[in-house]
C-alpha cells in the first residue's frame, strides 16, 4: 500500500482532546478548593447505559451507592468570574471558530483556513476526570470539523497542528464576532479575514480580549486557562503537573455516507493512520507494516478503529441500503468508544505516574522502607481496580479496549512495574535483613552483659547473707561458726538455683 489516498468527504468529524496531568503530596480537594475551584462536581451521570461491566461502571457514576467509586468528574462552571475564564466560556466555548494555519513566515501570506467548533454540550463539552488514589487526572474537551465540505485531510491537517502544545506560533486560532455569530456568517476568506483582523499574526489573547469584531487565542493557552496553571501560582497555591508540555492526546471519530457502495478498506487504513498517529500527510507511513503489526482494527465491515502513542481514531462508513446506521453511531460513540478510550487513558497514565514514582524513590538518598509498601500497596490496588481481560459483553467493546490497551502498551507497562518493584523488594529485604542481624547482635551483647550482672550480683547477695550471719552467730567467743556457713552454702545453692538459666547461658557463650 502507497501513501497515496483519497480525500474523503466526511459526514461527521470531531476529535477529543485529552491532557493527563498529575499532582504530588496533597489531597485532590485542596487542589481543587485553591486553585481548581472553578470546576463542579457533575450533576448528572455522563455515562448513564451499561455499556460495561457494572463493577467496571462503577467508576464512571458519580451517584452510585458502590463503595468501588473511584474515579470523580467535574464539569466547568460557567458563572466562574475569573477573567480568562470569562473568555473561553462566554465567548469561545460553543462558538465558530477558524484555525490559520501556516508552517512557516512565507505561508502565512495565504494560510490555510479550516473552520470548526469547540464544543460544550453535554458529554463533549470540557470536563475533568480525576483518580484520587492514583493522583492523575485527565482534562477532555472537543472539536468538531466543520464546513460545507468536510475533508479527511483538514481533520489530519487540523489535528497535527492544534495538538502540539508547544507549537502555537504555526496556527492561529480566530473566533469572528464571538457575541453575534447567530446573526453573521462566518467568511473563510482570507481577505475577508485579513481586513477585520490587521496585524493577525503579532496579535495573541491579551490584546483582543475586549474585541467586538474577534478574538485571537491557541489551545496552549485554553488548556492552561482551563487548568490554572497560566502563570505563576500564589503564595500557598497549588499547581499541577502535567505529564507533557508538548503534546495533547487525541481520539478522533469520523463517519461518511458511501452512497455508492465504493469506498474499499485501502481507502480508509491512511486517513485513519494518520488521524490515531496525528501526522499530516507529508508523513510517509509503513501502511502496510502498521497493518500487521496490529494498528488496525476492524469490529464489522464498516467500522474501523486504530490506537497508538499519540491517539486513537475510528471511521465509520454508512451504505447505500444503511443510511440510518450514521446518525445512530453518532449518538452512541462518545457514550461508549469514548468511555473505554478514557479506561485505557486512566491505566496508562496511572501506570506512568507509578514508574515516576519508583524512579523518583530509587534515586533518592532518603529512601524508606515505608514509602516502599506504600508504593507496592498502591500498585496492587490499581491493578485489581484497572486493568480488565474483557469489559463488556460485547465483542467489539472489548476488542477495541484490548486494542488500545496493547498499542498503548498497557501490559507491558504492568510487567515492567512489577519487575522494577520486585528488584526494589530485593534491595530492601537485604536491607531488613542486614538491619535484623544488627539488632540480633546487639540483643545478645545486651544479654551477656545482664547474665554477667546478674551472676555479680547473686554472688554479692550471698557474701552479705554469710557476712550478716555469722556477726550474729559470732557475738561471743563460744559462738559456733559452722553454723553460719552452713546457712551462707544453703544461700549460695538457693542463688545458683534461681539465676540456673541466667548462668547457663553465660557459661555456653564464653
Amino acid at each position: 500500500m502507497d501513501n497515496n489516498h483519497l480525500n474523503l468527504q466526511l459526514e461527521k468529524a470531531y476529535t477529543f482532546f485529552m491532557v493527563p496531568f498529575y499532582y504530588e503530596n496533597d489531597d485532590w480537594d485542596v487542589i481543587h478548593e485553591e486553585r481548581l475551584n472553578k470546576w463542579i462536581p457533575i450533576t448528572e451521570d455522563l455515562y448513564n447505559e451499561d455499556v460495561l461491566y457494572p463493577y467496571i461502571m462503577d467508576l464512571f457514576r458519580q451517584h452510585s451507592t458502590s463503595q468501588n467509586t473511584q474515579l470523580d468528574i467535574f464539569e466547568f462552571k460557567s458563572e466562574d468570574t475569573g477573567i480568562n475564564s470569562q473568555l473561553f466560556v462566554e465567548r469561545i466555548l460553543g462558538k465558530k471558530q477558524l484555525a490559520l494555519i501556516a508552517k512557516n513566515s512565507k505561508e502565512k501570506a495565504e494560510p490555510k483556513i479550516i473552520q470548526f467548533k469547540l464544543m460544550n454540550e453535554k458529554n463533549f463539552a470540557p470536563h475533568l476526570f480525576i483518580s484520587a488514589k492514583a493522583k492523575i487526572g485527565i482534562f477532555s474537551f472537543c472539536l468538531e470539523l466543520l464546513g460545507d465540505k468536510r475533508m479527511i485531510e483538514d481533520l489530519t491537517t487540523l489535528n497535527y497542528y492544534l495538538h502540539k502544545r508547544n507549537e502555537t506560533d504555526k496556527y492561529q486560532c480566530l473566533c469572528l464576532r464571538p457575541d453575534k455569530q447567530e446573526d453573521t456568517t462566518i467568511t473563510t476568506d482570507f481577505k475577508s479575514i485579513k481586513n477585520i483582523v490587521p496585524d493577525l499574526w503579532t496579535l495573541t489573547q491579551k490584546k483582543t480580549l475586549k474585541n467586538v469584531d474577534y478574538l485571537c487565542w491557541n489551545l496552549n493557552d485554553f488548556v492552561d486557562c482551563l487548568l490554572a496553571t497560566m502563570g505563576r501560582p500564589k503564595e500557598g497555591q497549588k499547581r499541577i503537573k502535567y505529564f507533557s508540555k508538548d503534546r495533547m492526546q487525541l481520539f478522533t471519530f469520523c463517519s461518511i455516507q458511501d452512497q455508492k457502495n465504493s469506498i474499499q478498506e485501502k481507502d480508509i487504513i491512511p486517513g485513519l493512520f494518520r488521524l490515531s498517529r496525528c501526522v499530516n500527510t507529508n508523513y510517509l507511513l509503513p501502511f502496510d507494516q502498521l497493518v500487521q503489526q496490529g494498528a488496525l482494527l476492524k469490529t464489522y465491515e464498516n467500522i474501523f478503529f486504530s490506537s497508538s502513542i499519540e491517539g486513537a481514531s475510528m471511521i465509520c462508513i454508512g451504505r447505500k441500503d444503511n443510511s440510518v446506521f450514521i446518525n445512530e453511531i453518532h449518538e452512541k460513540f462518545n457514550r461508549q468508544y469514548l468511555l473505554i478510550y478514557l479506561l485505557v487513558l486512566i491505566q496508562r497514565y496511572t501506570l506512568q505516574n507509578l514508574e515516576r514514582l519508583i524512579i523518583e524513590f530509587e534515586s533518592t538518598d532518603k529512601q524508606s522502607d515505608d514509602r516502599l509498601w506504600n508504593l507496592i500497596d498502591i500498585i496492587c490496588r490499581i491493578k485489581v481496580n484497572c486493568y480488565y481481560t474483557d469489559v463488556s459483553i460485547y465483542t467489539h467493546h472489548s476488542q477495541f479496549y484490548q486494542h488500545c490497551c496493547k498499542n498503548l502498551h498497557i501490559p507491558e507497562t504492568f510487567r515492567e512495574i512489577n519487575e522494577k518493584v520486585e528488584l526494589l523488594k530485593l534491595t530492601t529485604d537485604r536491607r531488613i535483613n542486614e538491619l535484623m542481624e544488627a539488632q540480633q547482635v546487639e540483643k545478645d551483647q545486651a544479654e551477656r552483659r545482664q547474665n554477667t550482672l546478674n551472676i555479680i550480683v547473686a554472688i554479692l547477695t550471698v557474701a552479705q547473707v554469710v557476712q550478716a550471719v555469722f556477726e550474729i552467730c559470732n557475738r561471743d567467743e563460744s559462738s559456733n561458726i559452722i553454723t553460719p556457713l552452713v546457712t551462707g552454702i544453703v544461700c549460695l545453692v538457693l542463688l545458683i538455683w534461681i539465676t540456673r538459666k541466667d548462668l547457663f547461658k553465660f557459661l555456653k557463650k564464653k
